[in-house]
């Protein structure tokens, strides 16, 4: 599987992860595509994903 690197020398399992910590840890401007049980998500890829395994849709 694929390592997504941070410029800070840190790597994540996935890109959600990686924007995740970009940021909380280097203040990043970004706005969360939408949030589902409590959690924001970045990307559409890992706000579906987490639809589908979670919620099964």
């Amino acid at each position: 599987m694929a390592k997504f690197p941070c410029s800070c020398g840190d790597e994540f399992d996935s890109e959600e992860d990686l924007l995740r910590h970009a940021v909380e840890a280097h203040g990043a401007q970004r706005q969360p595509v939408g949030s589902c049980c409590g959690m924001n998500f970045y990307t559409e890829e890992a706000l579906k994903k987490h639809q589908q395994t979670t919620h099964g849709r």
